[in-house]
Order: structure tokens, then sequence, then C-alpha cells
């Protein structure tokens, strides 16, 4: 996958070094935005041109000059990267990163392939691009192949295409037509034709000439026969010829053969298996030495090992041991530790009891465990006292600072007194507020008004045309606009028709021009003859036989002179006539040329005066129309202009109109707005304000409502005091509850301390709980201490035990294992005898599995033999099929047998040869037929059928040459100008037919290939293309389509069907434009998912194609672009801020890249 990773703009456009980063992060979707005039498409340029070149016309090279102009960028693909520069020229544009010039191969291994057309049609889409393939699919209703084809080619003009090659085709012929350009060709043609043959001459001398030409041609038949002959006859002595030498050799290799008659001829793998059973032989024999030796070896290893018995059998003795003795000397290093660490316990403990009571001994602490015991409870009793002593001290606080505060509050609430509100008051302002800012709305109202007749006096006045006031404006008889359009229609109708003769005329005289040159140009050419020419001639030749025949019928004085020179003369007008014919009838193709050039010429002038007549029947009614369009505006006195101008001016008019109706309204509403305003000033006088008639409704409004403000603030003071005054009421006697309960909890607290501490020593009772608690931890210790001297006690008596178990076992060994060790110290002792019983434990393993290997090394030996002898069996086989004795005989009879088989491959090669010269007759007819001649006698026939041959082909082109001439000959037996005039006509029409043949074919050709390609395109990817492409379809619609799937017209070609998921099928006719839209898009994604799997991925370039999706549906496409980067990078590029704030909230964020 090829993928762009940064593009460096570092002098084009509007940028100077300017760098886009595009890192892969969670995917590989990357937006480029940037507002109007940021640079996208400049960028899109810059990214084209860097890929493929900078053209050599282009617009952004209005900041740098040409020469100036560089592009960077850096380019990965399967795992490697280059960086790159382009700057604009015509050659060795592409650079490296220093500058200097690299071959454009380096560039393209990271193309793929991919040109700069297929790289914009498949690798880009905009928003043009999306909207014109989704109207091509619905003008092609749906039709599968061409949806699929244009796809995967970016292409939108498909239908156009098959459309203008079916209406060049239908214009060049149609089967049954008439009007078609061949069509009328091959009337002319069979038209012409009947002339020729109505007019041709039939007499005796044609008789003559088809007699002689009926001889030439059998005699030329019987020629032809007799050169054949003998050409065959040749092939056949020369075939001979090549064949005696291959006969000889045939003859020599089957004498060979028979030198080896009563050989053996073994079989082709003899020596191949011969040799494996010699070398299956060799390894047997060694395989039995080796085999035979190892069990001399394993029986001289196991006479060495002596393992004892006694040992074997004290195994498990000694292995206790060995585990005990670790135990024994563990033991005996821990003893002294042990003493040592009982004497430190004992001195602790009693420093710990002196330190609680002195006279407080060991013997004490036993009958303290029933409290100590019960010493997490007294803890606890001891934090409940703390507690229960400082809820009771911060209690009696709150309990003082209410009773100060309700006094306080007490003395507020007489200060405020009483409060007096007006119910009349709050109704007139509520009225009031309702109405809103009247004074404001009458002021604006009056400014509008005043702002709105402004506008409208300045409107009338620049109205074009109108010298009245804006009353009779309004009043004025105008026309509608329904008659001014009618008339700007028929005002465009006519001015269309005069454009429409001016480029007929362009036409015509371009047409004509063409025509001229070509004409001029074939006249220029060696003077081509025309039919006229052939007419001149004939006349002239026939002038002078009359001048011929009257100088025989009346002999001048000088007739001898006279009938020699009017001779020479008849014969070169003759001459003369016949040329131009023949001119005429070789240079058909270009006489027909000459002369549709004269017809058309002629064509083109009767257009011309044509085109003259309608130019004048256009004046004639252009002024009827002028003058209708006057006659219009007359009752409005008014001078008008063109229609287009006019239908502006009264779009004018009906603005100035409207306006004027929207003023009188205006001022309708200011009158009624200022009768309310008078209604609620006298509201708010009534309930009690000093309001006059003068005051604006705003003051009087705020006076009022400072005033209800005013009570209000005193009513909310009031309400908080007395809310106040309930609320420490309340909080008093809660108060005091608390209080009464914290006495009851003293009391049983009291009574559950005398309980817990019974049975601790008075001594030990403390006046503070806590410091109690502290008298029992502190015993708590003590005991822990006690505890542990008792452990280590214990383990010291243990480890005494431990040390004189070792020697005990020792002596219940028996003598003869105990004088294997020669130490006297248990440990030591104990150890050596282990080494010893590990000694014989591996003699006894080691014989056991000497004496395994010793019964397979025998099994071994025996099958080895048993396969020696078969070896040593087919062998001797071997030999009697050679029929040798030994086996330094067989070299020779295996030479033979190869002698034998290389010369029945010979053999065989000659007679292949043979028979593939053979001209199909089989070896015994070819040997019969060669063996008849005679080297010399055959060489002999060979120069004789060659000299026939030499005899026979002139004598036949000789008689070919008389028959084309008598042929031509009677070519030219036709009377009177209409035949040649009709076969220079045919002539000119066969050749106008083969060009639009030529051409039909061409265009039906490309026609069918176009139509079979879509064809075949349709079933190749129909299948993936379809499937890839719904689901696609079906995330960018949100699921309102399931899939996409195929259904049959009218015609019974496949179109384009998608179904909802209640299984209502769609078809393209019946989608909105979005929708469509959409199907495009995934159409698109399909065949870009087609063409990555076959050639591999580009970037993905998307131009602003959202602008048209609504949100939900613009979030769609961005998840649906960002996961199709899993297969190619996708970078879309927009100037819209919505389009980044979707793509930020992707679960797979973006990289968003700011111009």
């Amino acid at each position: 996958m090829t993928r762009l990773a940064a593009l460096h703009l570092k002098a084009f456009g509007p940028f100077t070094e300017r760098s886009l980063q595009f890192e892969r992060g969670d995917s590989d979707l990357h937006i480029v935005y940037g507002r109007n005039e940021a640079g996208k498409s400049a960028t899109l340029r810059a990214l084209l041109g860097m890929l493929y070149g900078i053209p050599a016309r282009t617009s952004d090279n209005f900041l740098h000059a040409n020469t100036a102009l560089r592009i960077g960028a850096e380019l990965e693909r399967s795992g490697e990267s280059v960086s790159v520069q382009r700057r604009k020229g015509t050659r060795n544009t592409l650079l490296d990163a220093d500058g200097q010039a690299l071959a454009e191969e380096t560039l393209q291994a990271y193309l793929g392939g991919v040109n700069r057309e297929l790289f914009t049609s498949l690798f880009g889409i905009d928003h043009q691009r999306l909207t014109a393939g989704a109207q091509a699919i619905l003008e092609q209703q749906g039709e599968l192949g061409q949806a699929l084809f244009a796809a995967s080619a970016g292409s939108r003009a498909l239908r156009q295409v098959l459309g203008q090659l079916r209406d060049d085709s239908d214009a060049l012929f149609k089967p049954n037509g008439r009007n078609p350009e061949i069509n009328r060709a091959v009337s002319a043609y069979r038209e012409t034709q009947d002339i020729v043959r109505q007019h041709s001459l039939v007499g005796s001398t044609w008789e003559a000439t088809t007699k002689e030409i009926e001889q030439l041609r059998a005699r030329s038949d019987a020629l032809r026969a007799s050169v054949n002959t003998q050409t065959e006859q040749l092939a056949r002595l020369q075939r001979y010829q090549r064949l005696l030498p291959r006969f000889a050799q045939r003859d020599h290799v089957r004498v060979q053969l028979a030198a080896y008659d009563g050989q053996r001829e073994l079989a082709d793998d003899f020596s191949e298996r011969r040799q494996a059973l010699a070398d299956r032989l060799l390894l047997a024999r060694r395989d039995v030495d080796a085999t035979a030796e190892r069990v001399q070896r394993l029986e001289s290893e196991r006479t060495a090992l002596d393992p004892r018995e006694d040992v074997l059998a004290a195994v498990e003795q000694i292995e206790a041991l060995h585990a005990g003795a670790g135990v024994y000397r563990e033991a005996q290093r821990r003893a002294p530790a042990l003493t040592t660490r009982l004497n430190q316990l004992d001195a602790q403990l009693s420093a710990q009891l002196a330190a609680i009571d002195p006279g407080l001994t060991a013997a004490d602490l036993a009958s303290l465990q029933a409290v100590l015991h019960r010493e997490q409870g007294i803890a606890q009793l001891a934090a409940e006292f703390q507690d229960l002593s400082a809820e009771q001290r911060l209690l009696e606080q709150q309990r003082d600072d209410s009773e100060q505060e309700r006094g306080r509050r007490q003395r507020e609430l007489a200060a405020l007194g009483e409060v007096k509100t007006s119910e009349a008051l709050a109704v007139a302002v509520q009225h009031a507020l309702q109405a809103g800012d009247l004074d404001q709305t009458l002021a604006e109202t009056q400014a509008q008004i005043d702002a709105q007749a402004a506008t409208l006096q300045t409107q009338v006045a620049r109205l074009p045309g109108w010298h009245r006031d804006l009353s009779a404006l309004v009043e004025a008889p105008l026309p509608v606009r329904a008659t001014v359009t009618r008339v700007r229609d028929q005002f465009a109708k006519l001015s269309e028709q005069r454009r429409h003769l001016d480029a007929v005329d362009d036409g015509l005289r371009q047409k004509a021009r063409g025509w001229e040159d070509d004409v001029a140009r074939l006249q220029r050419e060696d003077h081509i003859p025309q039919p006229q020419d052939l007419e001149v001639a004939r006349r002239e030749r026939d002038r002078v036989w009359s001048e011929i025949k009257s100088v025989w019928r009346a002999p001048p004085a000088d007739a001898d002179n006279r009938r020699d020179a009017l001779g020479a003369d008849y014969e070169q007008r003759v001459q003369s006539a016949d040329a131009i014919s023949d001119r005429l009838r070789y240079d058909a193709d270009r006489v027909s040329q000459l002369a549709l050039g004269m017809r058309e010429l002629e064509k083109i002038a009767a257009e011309r005066a044509a085109s003259t007549e309608q130019r004048q029947a256009l004046a004639a009614e252009q002024r009827d129309a002028d003058e209708a369009w006057l006659a219009l505006w007359s009752a409005a006195d008014l001078q008008p202009l063109l229609p287009d101008e006019m239908l502006a001016w009264l779009d004018e008019v009906a603005a100035i109109r409207q306006a004027h109706d929207a003023l009188t309204a205006a001022r309708a509403n200011q009158a009624q707005v200022q009768a309310q305003r008078d209604r609620l000033l006298q509201g708010l006088k009534e309930a009690g304000m000093a309001v006059s008639d003068a005051s604006d409704l705003k003051s009087a409004l705020q006076h009022a409502k400072r005033r209800q403000s005013d009570e209000q603030a005193q009513e909310q003071a009031l309400a908080r005091v007395r809310a106040r005054l309930t609320e420490l009421d309340d909080a008093l006697a809660k108060t005091a509850q608390r209080l009464a309960h914290t006495a009851r909890a003293r009391v049983d607290w009291q009574a559950q301390w005398a309980s817990s501490v019974e049975g601790l020593p008075k001594s030990l009772c403390r006046d503070h709980p806590q410091a109690t608690v502290e008298v029992l931890r502190a015993l708590a210790k003590a005991v822990t201490v006690s505890d542990k001297r008792a452990d280590v006690q214990h383990d010291l008596a243990e480890h005494t035990r431990e040390c004189a178990a070792l020697p005990e076992a020792l002596d219940a060994l028996p003598d003869a294992i105990q004088a294997l060790a020669t130490e006297r110290e248990p440990f030591a002792q104990v150890h050596a005898l282990y080494r010893v019983m590990q000694q014989h434990q591996q003699w006894h393993e080691q014989d056991a599995a000497l004496m395994v290997q010793y019964a397979e090394a025998q099994d071994r030996l025996r099958d080895q033999q048993r396969e020696l002898d078969g070896v040593e069996h087919q062998m001797q086989a071997l030999l009697a099929d050679a029929g040798c004795d030994n086996i330094a005989a067989i070299a020779e009879v295996e030479k033979a047998s190869t002698q034998i088989k290389a010369l029945r491959r010979r053999l065989q090669d000659i007679e292949r040869d043979i028979l593939a010269d053979g001209g199909g007759d089989d070896l015994a007819t070819l040997d019969a037929a060669v063996k008849g001649y005679e080297p010399a006698a055959l060489v002999s026939e060979i120069d004789r059928c060659q000299q026939s041959l030499a005899d026979l082909e002139p004598e036949l082109q000789k008689t070919l040459q008389d028959l084309g001439a008598r042929q031509r000959d009677l070519e030219t037996m036709q009377g009177g100008d209409a035949a040649t005039q009709a076969a220079e006509e045919a002539a000119s029409q066969a050749s106008l037919m083969g060009n639009r043949a030529r051409e039909y074919l061409r265009v039906k050709i490309a026609s069918r290939l176009l139509a079979d390609e879509l064809e075949r395109f349709r079933q190749k990817h129909q299948g993936p293309m379809l499937e890839n492409a719904s689901g696609y379809f079906k995330d960018l619609t949100l699921g309102s389509f399931e899939r996409l799937t195929t259904d049959y017209n009218a015609q019974d070609k496949p179109v384009l069907l998608a179904m909802r998921d209640d299984g209502q099928g769609v078809h393209v006719e019946g989608m909105s434009n979005g929708t469509r839209d959409q199907l495009y898009l995934a159409l698109r994604l399909a065949a870009l998912d087609r063409f990555i799997a076959q050639h591999g991925a580009m970037p993905f370039i998307i131009d602003d194609i959202l602008i048209e999706f609504d949100d939900v549906r613009s979030e769609a496409a961005l998840a649906l672009f960002s996961a199709f980067s899993a297969r190619t990078q996708v970078i879309v590029f927009t100037h819209h801020q919505r389009v980044v704030e979707l793509a930020e909230r992707l679960s797979q964020a973006p990289s968003i890249i700011e111009l």
C-alpha cells in the first residue's frame, strides 16, 4: 500500500515552506480543513503536480516564479520510504531530497502503474463528480453493467457514448432505411449500373472478342493444369532425392542391429537396480560386523562391574540416616543459641512485671487471664467515655448559642412592624409588563414609517422611465408579468433564430471554403479530367473523323497531304479521348471526389440563398414584434426598455407597491399602539400612582415596580425572621432532649465499666479509664513474653533429644556395613556410608542398562544377518536375469544392451524423419518407390521436369496477358457518353460506399465491443462489488436500506435494486438525490476495494463531497471513511468547520490538518 506521509509546499500557489504531516494514528483518515481562500484547491493541485508533474500552463505561479515552484513529498510503500521534490519544467523535473535529478522510475515504483488520468478518476472524488455520477445512474435507469463500469472507471458519460455510437451508425446505414448515407449510395449505385447496362453496345465485334476470350481462358486453364502436373512431379522426385541417403542410413543401422542377435536386452532400469543392490549388500555387511563388535564390548563392560548385595539391602536404612543427619547437625548448632534466648526472655519478663507493679510476679499472670481477655471491651468503654464527655460539652455550647440568637431575632421582629400592599397596583403593573415597551415600539414604528416613506420616494425617483409620483405608479395600468415574459420569449426566439442563421451561414462558409480547397487541390493534381473533358475530346475526335470522310468523298487538290495530316490528327484525337477515358476509369475515386465537390458547392450556394430569404422574413417579424411591444406600454404613458429589463422593472414596481401596502398597514398599527399606551397609563393612575398624561409609560412603570419591590422586600424580611425563630425553638427543644439522653448514657456506662474491670486488683486500677487500659496493655505484653519463654524452653528439650538419636541409629547397622566408613564422628560417618551406597547403586543401574543394550544388540545382529541373506539372494536372481555367473561379467552384458537400445532409437528417429518428408506414404511404399530409381536417373528426371516448367510458364504468362488485353478491349466496347458518365458515377458511388462502409463497421464494432465489455465486466464483478457496496450503502443510509441486489427491466436487462429491511425494493428512479449520491459513493468504494485487491492501494482523495449531507449522514460517512482507511489512506479536504467537529467525535479520531 502506498501512502502519503508528508506534503511539503515549499513554493507553490499561496504557500511558502508549508508542510502537511499525514501521520498514522488510530486510523489512517486525515481531515485537511481550510476556510475559503486558504489554499485548499492549490493543495490538491500541488498533490497531483507532485505525483505526475506540474502542468506547462499553471495558475499557481502568481507568488513564485515558474522556475522557483517547488513541491516535496514523503511516500511509503511496503516498509520502504522515499523523499522527493518536483520542480516545474519539461524534463528532469523529479529531484531527490538534496535537489539532485532523479529518474521517474523511482517514483513510478510507488505509484504502482497508476497514471494521472486513473488517479484522478478512481482515487479522487469531489462533489461535482459525486452528483454527476449519481445523475448518470439515474439517466441509465439503474442499468447494472453501466453503473458498475462507470463507478470502477470514474466515468459518468457511458450512456452518452453508447447513444452517440448508435446515432452515428443509424446516420450511416439502416437495414430498411432510405435516408442514411450508405442506403442512398447503394440506391444511386444500382441506378447507374442499370444505365450502364442499358447503354452497352452489343455487336459482332463484341461477339468475336468474347469468343477469343473464351479460347484464351481455355488455353490458360490447360497450361495451368500442365504446370501444376509438372510441379507436383518435380516435388515428388525432389522428395525421393532427399530420402535416398536416409534409407541408406536405415539399412546401415539395421545391419548393426543384426550383429547383436543372441545378446540379451536388459530392462532400462537394470543398471540402477544392480547398483542399488550392490550398495545395499555393502551396507548390510558393514552393519553385521559393527553389531557383532558391539556385543563383545558390552560383555566386557558388564564383567568390570561388582555391586554388593548387602549394601543394596541396607539402602533404606542409610538413606534414613542421611536424611536425619541434617536434623542432628542443626540441633547441635541451635542448642547454645536457644539457651541464651531463654535467659534473655527471663530478664525481659522480670523487668516488665516490675514496671507494672513491684509486687507482681510471673505466677500472678495466670490469675489475670480472664481480665486480659476483656481488654478490647474495656478499651472500647474508655473510648465511649471520651465520646460522651465531648458530646455533653458540645450540646451545652449549642444550647447557650441558640438562646442568645433567639433574643436577637425577637428584637428584630419588633422593629420591622406590619406591611400594607395594593392589589390594584399589582394588576396595573402586570398589564403594563405584558404589553411590553410601548414607548419604544411607537418610536421604532415612527422611524420605520419615515424610513419606508423616504425609501419609496427614492425608489420611485430612480425607477427608469417613470416621471410621476408614487400614487400614480400605484394606480398605473401596467401589463402583467406573463405578457412581458411571452414577449421576451418571442424576442429571444427571434434572436435565437438569427443566431442560428448566423451559425448556419458560418458553417456554410466554412464548408464551402473546405470544398473549394478540395476542388482546387484535386484540380492542381495532374489535371484530373472531368466528364466534360471526355465529352470535348470525343467531339473533337468526331469532328476530325467527319473531315476525313469529307476528304474521301470529295478529294481536294492536295488530297494526299490532307489525308495524311487528318489521319495523324485523328489518331492523336482517338488516343487523347482514350487516355481521358482511362483516367476517368482508373482515377474514379478522385474524379468522384471532384464531382462531389462541385455538387456540394452548388448545394451550398442554394442553401445560402435560402438562408438569406429566411433572414429577410425574420426582419419583418421583428418589426411587427417591436410595434406590438410599444403598444403594450402606451396605456401607462411609458417608453419601454427591452423585455428582460422591463421584467426587472415590473419586479421593482411590484416591490414598491408591496412596500406601499406595508407602509399603510404600519401607520394603522401605530394608532392602535398609541391607544393601548394611554389605557395603561390611566390604569396606573387609578391604582394610586402619581402619573400625568404627559408621563411616558416606561418611567411610570419603573416607579410602580420600585414601590412593589419595597413592599415585597419588607414582607420577605418578616417571613425570614419568623421562620428563624421557629427554627431556634425547635433546636433548643432538641438540644434539651439530647442532654437528657447523654446523662442517662453516662449512668449506663458506669455500670458496664464496673462489670468489665471486676477481678483486677485495686493496685492495678487507675482513676481515668484510659490509664487503666494502658495497664492492661502492659500486662498483655508481659503475657506474650511469658509465652515465648515457654516455646523456647520446649525447643531446647526437643533438640537435646535429636542429638542423641543419630548415634543410636548408627549402632543398629550391621558391622560389615559400619566397617565401610572409617570416620568415627556420627555426621561424617553417615555421609561416608551414603557415598558408598550411591556408588553401588550406580554400578547396579549400569549393569541393568548394559544388560538391556546387550539384548537389543543380539536382536539387531540377527535382523541384520537376515537382511544380508535377503540382499545376497536378490543379487543372485539379478545375475540370473543377465545370464552371468558373477558380478564381474555383468558389465559387458550391460554395455551390449546399451548399444542395442541406442541403435533402436537411431532407427526410430530415421524412420520418423522419412515419414515426416514422405508426403503421407507409409515406409514400405516409400522404400519401394525410392529404391526404384538409380541416383543418376533421378537427377536426369528432375532436370527434365524443371526444363518442362521453364517452357510452360512463359507460355502461360503470354496467354494471361492476351486474355487481359482482350478483356480490357471488351470493357471499352460501350457506346455513347451516357454509359461513360454512368460508369464514372458508379465508380464514385462505389468509392463512397466503401468509405462509408468502413466508417459504419468501425462505429458498429466499437458499439458492440463497448456493450460486450460492459456485460463481461458486470458478469465478472457483479457479485463481489454488489456485496461490498451493500455494506457501504447500508452504513451511509443509516440502515434505511439493507442491501443492493439486481432486478430486470422491461428490456430484460439487469438493473440495480435497493432493498429495505422490510423487504420493499426501491429502483434508482424512486430514490432521492441524496440517496443516489450515497449509492454512487458506495459503488465507488466497492470499485476501490476491487482495484486495491488486484493492484495495491493509493491514497483516496475526497474533496468536500459532504456539503449536501445532513449531520447524521455526514458523521456516518466519516465513520465509513475511517474504517475504509484500514485498506488505504483517506484524505478529506473541506472548508466546513462542521465536518471537522463531526470527525472529532469519531471513536478513532482522525488527524486534523488546518491550512
